[in-house]
């Protein structure tokens, strides 16, 4: 690792946007089923929906800061850590990895310009950072949409369908 520059690993980080962002995505989805009449397994399937799906936005949020040249998009600028930056920071090629190290000291000190950010933007597009978020993400879409198998009851002619019996 980085030591002094990468505050958490790729599993705290996970679990930081789990307790953060993910969560409020899924007591959404479990109010929304309570509220609906849902039996207690219906619920802990939107539940856990509603957690992966959380999840990959966020991830998504964090390829989207890292990749935009957006001005309003200041977590670069700002140093603050995301999965790709843990990535880039933990497997990106050797030489950059150093150079991410530096930026990302002098993003947390404030003195980081426009073209000093382009260079993180550029350092995580090339290192695969951006790549492995996306896949991440995409693991926990497929989560979420798996989970949504049990709901889905198909009728007797095969051609009509509710999300549950009951909806």
């Amino acid at each position: 690792g980085q030591g002094a520059v990468q505050d958490v690993d790729e599993s705290e980080y996970l679990g930081m946007i789990e307790a953060k962002s993910a969560s409020l995505v899924e007591c959404v989805c479990r109010s929304g089923a309570i509220v609906a009449g849902a039996r207690p397994d219906e619920v802990e399937t939107f539940t856990r929906f509603g957690l992966n799906v959380g999840m990959a936005l966020q991830i998504g949020n964090d390829i989207a800061a890292a990749s935009t040249k957006r001005e309003d998009r200041n977590d670069l600028r700002l140093g603050k850590l995301s999965l790709p930056m843990l990535f880039a920071l933990e497997h990106g090629p050797e030489a950059p990895r150093g150079e991410l190290s530096g930026l990302l000291r002098r993003a947390r000190a404030g003195h980081l310009g426009p073209e000093e950010v382009a260079r993180v933007r550029s350092l995580l597009a090339t290192s695969g950072a951006l790549h492995y978020a996306a896949i991440v993400a995409d693991v926990y879409w497929e989560r979420a949409l798996s989970t949504t198998a049990a709901l889905i009851h198909v009728g007797p002619g095969g051609d009509e369908f509710s999300l549950t019996s009951r909806f």
